[in-house]
């Protein structure tokens, strides 16, 4: 896919079964493309989000695509107020 402003690889990786196909980035895990067939069976990509990098860095409010947010790492795992380890899902 390219790299970043400060230098970092960006892949790409792609998982295909046999009605999907969707395309991930190591950048942010952002789905780049999920297409699906639709009713009558035309495959369609079916992503809202940005199809360059350059796109995914300046995006700094949606953060569209993203499997992991600004925040993602935040809660998952922290202690409670009373001291007792929560899950957020």
């Amino acid at each position: 896919m390219g790299t970043t402003r400060d230098g970092h690889p960006v892949d790409l990786f792609t998982l295909i079964d046999h009605a999907l196909t969707v395309t991930i980035t190591n950048y942010g895990a952002h789905v780049v493309s999920i297409e699906t067939p639709d009713r009558s069976g035309k495959r369609a990509d079916v992503v809202l989000g940005y199809k360059h990098l350059v796109d995914h860095e300046n995006d700094n409010d949606t953060y569209l695509g993203s499997l992991v947010g600004r925040y993602g790492t935040e809660s998952v795992g922290d202690l409670a107020p009373s001291g007792s380890l929560f899950w957020p899902y």
